[in-house]
């Protein structure tokens, strides 16, 4: 919708006054004074994006009104309010003989462009799924508060000429048009057109008969002569013709009774009559317009009564108006010629420029007596007293030119107005204007306040803040641009401090001294408005939005929540516990007893959809006036507001799923399912596997407030949760795999009240011939052969890959396994040899001769063992024993060793070759040979768990004299066994280990300690985790 182009206003010309003896039993004229305010009279129509401001109330010529009877009997009641409003409406009209389009309500209109397919109608229907049908004389539309849906002859209609649209017992839409009925089928019409026989000029009266699908049409075919059709079956014949009493007569039916078989007829004299088997009738009733049966009861509309459509024509600028409707949300339709229109609210009476308001109005102020004032910044003073704008401009000769009005104006309790402006205070006293002699002439005045408790006026100023208190003038220029901010607002709380709001934020005054807030969440810029509530807890309204303040604990606080807490311009306390807060596109009512108590929904935002006109709301452009009416002033409008008139939609939304799309081959989208949701008579969809992109379009139907319509949805076995709050009216799911779905869909209208049930569809996703479960398992198993297949080849490779890989590092180990091991045998032949030679060279002949001896014995162990790199423990713990027994031979009483082996070792765990013995030799060589005294070795070998603990301790000189001696060669026995250790270890998991400690006494060396640990499970296979 356009809603720029479509705002305007629809006006009522004025006519003659109609004297009052016209009608009955009105007796006597009406006082002008006694005129109806404008929130008493009924209503007309708008709707939401544009709006139009329709006026209240019209003049109408006397000779086009029908005269009030005396009351007539009624077997029924017609609606009581409807009955007030238009009588009150029509006493208005005839005793004022003014035009009272001085005001107008909040209307939405809709056109053509809106998707009207015409605009001229005269009548609405609200079918029970909550869908309104509009019947023009070039189409019928179907509404659902968002998007007119339009029907044409090329969508089955019989006729574009559409006169009225019906729904029967079953729930079933019919459009009666010029040439037949059509019914509606979920998405077009089927027509069923009067045949020739007929002779059909035109349709009078349609009333819907005692079975479904089943009407009797009331038509004349030509100027005298009338006919009765009976349309049944799909068929029409005339029911007239085999009843003789109703033939060449001028009846048409009005009703009938689904109890029994009395058909209710009214003549062209407006006459009520029976027929019933044969015999007709006289109900003894005239002047009738209408009948119509509800729960069995007969119900008559009299000509005479007063109701909108009784006054005829309705003159507007645009057109007749020829339509008046309620729907089930007590939302009021309305149209003329021209449009269609939604009324947005009752709350609110407008007045424009047209009106008598002046061009930027920035100043409202109530008369102590009746009536308001308005100033401009043009110097433009008005006086309205209910009807109209008069020119106030006497004040001019008091000044020598006009001022300019700013906001901030007040009614003071001693019945003054006091007026600010640009040039200091006006006053009005009610006879004449002056200006006061305690405050100055030439300060622009912002604000203008009185302190309900000791009656002093504190007045804002761009020179500071005037306090006048019993004749005396105190100023307080602190409270200045250059100071803490000119003063826009002020409140008194409980304990008589005032606070201040003005351009640089909140102020604390005590009487004494001005205390800012400045830091946050506080409000440190523009605040215009502040109140003290029924708690006295202080409210501030500015360019920060809306903050609470308790004055025990002095922090400014967010009063609403981040994302609704816009920039506020005005705050007022609206009486009842509840405050209004004037913003740039809407008003916000604050329930206090709901935020003290907790409650979420404490406020209410009241914006262009809910009615609201206004656009930027004026600085303290928020008052009440002596009748209690409250005003608000914005940049371009007044506004009369009712608060009694804002009430919470209690009505559910009747929610509908429109149509189901899937993603086709030519066209993006391809309708599944669209004709039977709309009777809901399929609410099932099978589709392919391959069309799993699926979009859902749903909507909401809630009259009240369209736009607020939101709404909330889940797949059920796709997703469980409910989706957040959404106004989007269609959803979209991608890549659903095959089964089963329930998709639901609930409307929340913009009160937050649910549909009362959410409407659901479900969905069958069948799979193609690749997504059977057959066909998934096969080609499961060939994916999963495929994939072992793969992943042994993968592995084979791998292994293969790795086994090449650790023959090469295997080979590296064995060349330097080898190595190491060639270098363990020339070793220790010679510290052996190098030992015989020293026996010699002492002389001591015997002893080097035995010694040569035994050590041919362990050179021929060594030579046996040349190409072994690991031994079981006994081997090795035998050639120990032997290499001591030969150093002892050596050494002789200086030397002696001792081996203790625990009984759970086992001794056929393999071992380095020469592991024990390299720390053996090098305890004898380095530690006990230049030792003098007597000389101790001693090898003890436990089991520790995972493996053994080999433990070498000796009393020799230590490592460090050793050292000194230059003993320890180079060291070629322990790097030996450090190369095999550290290439073992690469290849098993377990490690060997070996510590060398010092022993000390009292300071002093007294051996060394080494520690070696052999793990059990060890082993030479150099490829095992290669």
């Amino acid at each position: 919708m356009k809603p720029d182009n479509r705002v305007r206003e629809v006006k009522r010309p004025t006519t003659a006054s109609v004297p009052v003896h016209a009608l009955s039993p009105v007796s006597a004229p009406v006082p002008a004074h006694s005129l109806l305010p404008a929130h008493a009279l009924l209503p007309v129509v708008a709707s939401e994006s544009a709006y139009a401001s329709l006026p209240v109330g019209v003049s109408v010529p006397v000779n086009v009104l029908s005269p009030i009877h005396a009351p007539v009997p009624v077997h029924g009641p017609v609606s009581a309010h409807v009955l007030l409003s238009a009588l009150l409406l029509v006493i208005l009209l005839l005793t004022t003989g003014l035009s009272l389009h001085s005001q107008t309500y909040p209307f939405l209109e809709y056109t053509s462009d809106d998707g009207l397919p015409q605009t001229q109608s005269t009548s609405v229907m609200q079918d029970s799924r909550g869908y309104l049908w509009i019947p023009t004389r070039n189409g019928l539309a179907r509404f659902d508060g968002h998007t007119f849906n339009s029907y044409l002859r090329k969508d089955g209609l019989p006729s574009n000429l559409i006169t009225k649209v019906i729904e029967d017992k079953g729930g079933i839409i019919w459009a009666i048009t010029a040439n037949g009925m059509a019914r509606f089928n979920g998405i077009n019409f089927e027509s069923y057109p009067f045949p020739d026989s007929c002779r059909v000029k035109q349709l009078k009266m349609v009333a819907v008969g005692r079975d479904t699908n089943s009407f009797f049409l009331s038509a004349s075919i030509d100027y005298e002569n009338h006919i009765i059709l009976l349309f049944e079956n799909g068929s029409y014949s005339d029911f007239a013709s085999r009843h003789p009493l109703l033939q060449n007569t001028s009846f048409a039916v009005a009703a009938t009774n689904p109890r029994d078989t009395v058909i209710y007829l009214i003549n062209d004299d407006h006459e009520a009559f029976a027929y019933d088997r044969g015999q007709l009738i006289s109900l003894n009733e005239s002047n009738v317009q209408k009948i119509t049966m509800t729960d069995g009861q007969i119900r008559y509309k009299y000509m005479s009564d007063p109701d909108f459509l009784t006054i005829e024509p309705f003159y507007w600028e645009t057109g007749n108006l020829a339509l008046y409707y309620e729907d089930r949300e007590g939302t009021i339709w309305a149209g003329t010629e021209t449009s269609i229109y939604r009324l947005m609210s009752q709350a609110f009476v407008i007045y424009e420029r047209e009106h008598g308001l002046p061009e930027e109005t920035w100043a409202v102020v109530a008369d102590p007596h009746e009536g308001i004032w308005t100033g401009s910044v043009e110097g433009e003073l008005r006086y309205f007293d209910g009807e109209k704008f008069h020119v106030r401009n006497e004040y001019q000769a008091l000044l020598g030119q006009p001022v300019s009005f700013y906001r901030g104006s007040a009614t003071l309790s001693n019945g003054e107005i006091w007026f600010s402006t640009r040039e200091g205070v006006l006053i009005w006293d009610g006879k004449r204007f002056r200006v006061p002699k305690l405050c100055p002439n030439n300060y622009q005045v912002c604000i203008i306040w009185e302190d309900p408790v000791d009656k002093s006026v504190f007045v804002g100023t761009d020179r500071g803040l005037f306090h006048i208190k019993e004749d005396k003038v105190t100023i307080h220029e602190e409270m200045s641009w250059y100071g803490h901010g000119i003063v826009e607002g002020v409140a008194r709380d409980h304990e008589g401090n005032y606070w201040l709001a003005g351009h640089h934020g909140m102020v604390y005054f005590d009487g004494k001294e001005f205390t800012p807030f400045r830091s946050e969440p506080a409000p440190v810029e523009m605040v215009w408005g502040v109140v003290c509530d029924h708690m006295g807890n202080i409210w501030s309204a500015g360019s920060d939005g809306l903050h609470i303040c308790n004055p025990n604990n002095p922090v400014f606080d967010n009063a609403l929540p981040e994302e609704v807490n816009l920039p506020a311009s005005v705050i007022r306390d609206l009486g009842n516990h509840k405050l209004i807060v004037g913003r740039m596109m809407d008003i916000c009512i604050i329930d206090l007893n709901k935020y003290y108590s907790g409650q979420p929904d404490y406020y209410s935002i009241i914006g262009r959809s809910q009615g609201f006109p206004g656009n930027d709301c004026q600085d303290n452009g928020i008052m009440q006036d002596k009748e209690g009416r409250w005003w608000i002033l914005t940049s371009d409008k007044l506004i009369c507001f009712d608060p009694d008139k804002i009430s919470r939609n209690t009505h559910p939304p009747m929610n509908h799923i429109t149509k189901v799309e899937v993603q086709g081959k030519e066209a993006p989208w391809e309708t599944a399912l669209e004709a039977s949701l709309f009777y809901d008579t399929t609410s099932f969809l099978k589709i392919k596997g391959k069309q799993n992109r699926i979009r859902i379009s749903y909507t909401g139907i809630s009259t009240r407030n369209p736009e607020g319509v939101r709404y909330r949805y889940r797949m059920v076995g796709f997703n469980d949760n409910w989706s957040e709050k959404t106004t989007e009216r269609s959803v979209v799911y991608s890549n659903l795999p095959p089964g089963e779905y329930l998709f639901r869909v609930q409307a929340i209208n913009a009160d937050g009240v649910l549909s009362e049930e959410p409407d659901q569809l479900t969905i069958s996703i069948v799979p193609t011939f690749f997504q059977s479960k057959i066909v998934n398992a096969i080609m499961m198993m060939l994916a999963l052969s495929l994939m072992v297949f793969l992943s042994f080849q993968i592995r084979k490779a791998v292994l293969v890959k790795r086994v090449t890989t650790a023959r090469r590092e295997a080979e590296a180990y064995r060349l330097q396994l080898n190595s190491v091991i060639r270098q363990f045998d020339p070793h220790f032949t010679f510290n052996a040899v190098t030992s015989v030679g020293s026996l010699i060279m002492k002389g001591e002949k015997e002893k080097a001769y035995n010694y040569f001896i035994k050590l041919s014995n362990l050179l021929r162990s060594i030579i046996s063992d040349s190409n072994v790199l690991l031994r079981p423990l006994e081997d090795e713990i035998e050639f120990v024993t032997r290499y001591c027994e030969l150093q002892k031979l050596r050494f002789g009483n200086r030397f002696e060793y001792t081996v203790n082996i625990d009984s759970d070792v086992n001794l056929k765990s393999p071992v380095p070759k020469m592991i024990i013995q390299s720390f053996v030799e090098n305890a004898i060589k380095h530690g006990l040979e230049n030792k003098k005294e007597q000389g101790i070795l001693r090898i003890s070998i436990s089991n520790c768990g995972a493996g053994m603990e080999v433990i070498i301790l000796d009393n020799g000189i230590g490592r460090a004299a050793a050292a000194d001696l230059q003993t320890h060669g180079p060291g070629t026995g322990l790097k030996n066994i450090a190369g095999i250790v550290e290439t073992l270890n690469k290849v098993n998991n377990e490690k060997i280990t070996f510590t060398l400690t010092d022993l000390h006494d009292n300071g002093r060396a007294s051996g060394t300690k080494v520690t070696v640990f052999l793990p059990y499970n060890y082993s030479l296979d150099l490829t095992a985790d290669m």
